[in-house]
């Protein structure tokens, strides 16, 4: 029988607990397990339940090639490996691990040869190719049982429009969508509330009242020095 995966959608960290227990169509025996085993949990603690037996998944890694690893760690050896190990028992192994560069077009090797991990982030195309040649099953069972609440609220957000991406005909979960971070950073103002204080004046609120903060600031000296970083 073709063998059938669990695919995280889109390229973020591949961030779902939810499918790691996941693997191929033929293994659903040992997913069903895994489910019965933790029956006996709460329902609301099942996302971070740890298996009373070992989890191994197999992935594929995206690594920049001008990344540095601290000293002493690797791809598949590191704190993040280690506490999905020892806090879920769940070991990863990684199949490969290619080059931010290459990792599209060893993607779609993969794809074309049948030979896709059992967790994998691919684009809207890459799925595409998935779901039209058979290649991933269903999750609703393990989205349902194991994903968090987060995660659930996460994909709930994205309405009509998000469902109908990542469900087949037959409206049955096919992917968890990963969102895409585009901002290069957050700017945040920072502003001194000692000198506030001791001008008696409040935390600005609007664009105006920045303006006249600012302005006495520059006019009233708060620290004493006459030097105004504004």
């Amino acid at each position: 029988m073709k063998k059938k995966q669990l695919i995280a959608f889109a390229s973020a960290m591949a961030l779902a607990v939810t499918s790691l227990a996941g693997c191929g169509k033929s293994e659903e025996s040992t997913q069903k397990e895994a489910v019965s085993e933790a029956e006996g949990t709460a329902k609301e603690d099942l996302p971070l339940s740890k298996y009373p037996e070992t989890v191994t998944v197999h992935l594929g890694g995206s690594l920049n090639p001008n990344a540095k690893l601290p000293d002493g760690m690797t791809y598949d050896d590191n704190p993040y490996i280690d506490f999905l190990k020892e806090d879920l028992n769940i070991e990863v192994v990684y199949d490969w691990v290619a080059s931010s560069t290459d990792f599209e077009e060893k993607m779609n090797l993969c794809i074309g040869s049948n030979t896709v991990p059992e967790l994998m982030n691919v684009n809207a195309t890459q799925y595409r190719a998935l779901l039209k040649y058979d290649m991933i099953q269903p999750l609703d069972k393990y989205f349902d049982d194991y994903a968090s609440d987060a995660l659930k609220s996460y994909v709930k957000s994205g309405g009509e429009e998000l469902q109908k991406c990542i469900t087949n005909e037959d409206g049955e979960l096919m992917a968890i969508p990963a969102p895409a971070i585009t901002a290069g950073g957050i700017n945040e103002m920072w502003i001194r509330q000692d000198w506030l204080d001791k001008l008696g004046l409040e935390a600005p609120r609007t664009w105006d009242e920045l303006v006249k903060v600012a302005e006495a600031f520059v006019t009233q000296d708060p620290d004493g020095n006459w030097l105004f970083p504004v």
